[in-house]
């Protein structure tokens, strides 16, 4: 993502602010005097660090990586949307009763009951990339709910018009992200050419 970030519309090194800010959290070294380490040590536990089979193992005292593991080609993305609400009956110029033609995105969501919905990504030698719009959304809440706690400058913040404005933007990234594997003479990413679907559950 770094490498891409002005495609993805990122401000100049604002990638890098958030990686190393994430560890400098991570690893109690946060520069920002409002942050205690016992601040700190109530967001731990909200971050779960995980290496999988295609992590590279480095050994104790290696300052190398290990050899680059092969991994299973990318077969495509997979975004898993929220639940939209049904759109209300309307009566058209006969007395029918119809589904109102608003468009799906303006329809309400309907709140998630997992919010971290484990999905498949690895199966019969294919790999998927899959997001879901759930997980990132309520750990957004949460992370902007501690902010606002924690760091003077934005207490007052109107969490909710905040949110809202987070959530586009963060539909705004996920299309971006979504364009650099479409195959198109404009693409110039290095990334695999993958079809990219949305899945929406049906109440």
């Amino acid at each position: 993502m770094r490498e891409y970030q002005v495609d993805l519309g990122f401000e100049a090194d604002i990638f890098d602010l958030v990686f190393e800010g994430f560890w400098e959290v991570y690893t109690f070294k946060a520069q920002i005097p409002e942050v205690s380490a016992k601040k700190m040590q109530a967001w731990i536990p909200k971050i779960k660090l995980v290496c999988n089979d295609y992590t590279p193992k480095v050994q104790e005292g290696e300052d190398e990586a290990a050899e680059e593991v092969q991994m299973t080609p990318i077969s495509a993305y997979v975004r898993i949307k929220l639940a939209k609400a049904k759109p209300e009956m309307e009566e058209d110029e006969e007395g029918n009763l119809r589904p109102s033609n608003i468009p799906e995105e303006q329809l309400e969501d309907v709140p998630a009951e997992d919010k971290c919905l484990s999905i498949i990504t690895q199966q019969n030698g294919k790999s998927l990339i899959v997001s879901n719009e759930a997980a990132g959304r309520y750990f957004r809440y949460d992370l902007i709910k501690e902010m606002s706690v924690s760091i003077e400058a934005l207490k007052g913040l109107d969490l909710s018009e905040f949110n809202s404005k987070c959530d586009a933007e963060a539909n705004r990234l996920e299309n971006e992200f979504c364009k650099l594997f479409e195959d198109e003479p404009s693409n110039e990413s290095r990334l695999p050419r993958i079809p990219v679907f949305d899945f929406r559950p049906a109440l």
